[in-house]
């Protein structure tokens, strides 16, 4: 969590972040959980993890993130490391935006060789990133994750600052799209998803 947590700081050093868990317990098909209450309070823009555990699948955990994708969150998860085998079962709710690896390899952009094949795949992130922290470079969708979520606070940043509002969620996937380049088939395809998100010029959006 602190290496994710650099990373973001190193796309978006002046965004407000949170580290956060919804651990808690459930009773009677409720759930009661100090974090959960604490983001439904704080209603994040981007929500980003790289981990996940069967907690994250109960129905009662499911409807608070559901809660927060109809306010307005956008959700951000790693794609897996597991290659041909697939994406995460959390990338397969639907809700979230799974993010698979590329890295640089002699001047050109290519996959990163443990990052899952799946129709589930959405985009792609740089993974390979030398952390602040420790200064080692760290590899997996759990840090392509984190690259992303923090690409898409600079620009919701941007449209704050620039026409006085961030975008929907629907807006900012749009933009995201119209942001991509294709490193496999064009369109969508299951190593890379839409493709690799590139900041485009400030001075041309």
């Amino acid at each position: 969590g602190t290496i994710v947590m650099d990373f973001i700081r190193q796309v978006a050093p002046e965004s407000y972040k949170i580290a956060s868990s919804v651990d808690g317990k459930i009773k009677n098909n409720i759930l009661y959980s100090e974090g959960a209450e604490f983001l439904l309070h704080e209603q994040p823009d981007i929500l980003t993890t790289s981990q996940w555990s069967n907690w994250d699948l109960k129905e009662p955990v499911q409807k608070v993130y559901q809660t927060l994708n109809e306010r307005g969150t956008y959700f951000v998860c790693s794609a897996g490391n597991n290659g041909e085998s697939g994406a995460t079962k959390l990338a397969k709710t639907g809700l979230w935006k799974a993010i698979g690896a590329c890295r640089y390899n002699n001047g050109n952009v290519k996959r990163s060789s443990y990052s899952s094949i799946d129709e589930e795949v959405d985009y792609a992130s740089f993974d390979h990133v030398k952390a602040t922290l420790d200064g080692k470079y760290y590899n997996g969708t759990s840090f392509s994750a984190p690259i992303f979520a923090g690409m898409l606070a600079l620009v919701q940043c941007f449209f704050l600052k620039n026409i006085g509002r961030k975008l929907t969620e629907k807006e900012l996937d749009a933009f995201v799209q119209a942001n991509c380049v294709d490193l496999g088939i064009d369109g969508n395809d299951s190593e890379f998803g839409h493709g690799l998100f590139l900041l485009p010029d400030p001075n041309k959006i």
